[in-house]
C-alpha cells in the first residue's frame, strides 16, 4: 500500500518504519511487561501462555498479513519472547539459590556432626 522497495532494497512508509525501530520497540514493550511482572500486576503462567500465542500469531498468521502489520506481529513476538525469557531466567535462578543454599545448610550440619565430642 504505502510502502514501495527503492532499487536499495529499503521498504519505504510504516512498514519500513517499523522494520527499522521494532527491535528498540519490543526492547520497550519488554521492559513495561518485566516491571508489571516484577511488581507482581501480571503471574507468570500468563506471560508465557501470551509468548506462545504471540509466537504462535506471527508463525501462523503473519506470512499472509500485509508487511506493515507483519512487522508488528513479528515485534510483539520478540517482546513476549524477551518476558518469558525474563521470568524463565528468575525463576531457575531462585531455584539455583536454594540448591546451593541447601547444599551450604547440609555442608554447615556435617561440620556440626564432625564436632561432636
Amino acid at each position: 500500500m504505502g510502502t514501495t522497495t527503492p532499487a536499495g532494497g529499503r521498504r519505504r512508509g510504516l512498514g519500513g518504519m517499523l522494520r527499522q525501530r521494532r527491535v528498540a520497540i519490543a526492547g520497550v514493550l519488554a521492559l513495561a511487561e518485566v516491571l508489571l511482572l516484577a511488581l507482581g500486576r501480571t503471574s507468570t503462567i500468563l506471560v508465557l501462555a501470551v509468548a506462545v500465542g504471540a509466537v504462535a500469531l506471527h508463525l501462523y498468521v503473519g506470512p499472509r498479513l500485509p508487511y506493515a502489520l507483519r512487522q508488528v506481529t513479528w515485534t510483539l513476538a520478540l517482546a513476549q519472547v524477551l518476558v518469558a525469557l525474563f521470568a524463565v531466567i528468575i525463576g531457575v535462578a531462585i531455584v539455583a539459590f536454594f540448591a546451593v543454599l541447601v547444599v551450604l545448610v547440609i555442608g554447615g550440619l556435617m561440620m556440626l556432626l564432625a564436632d561432636r565430642k
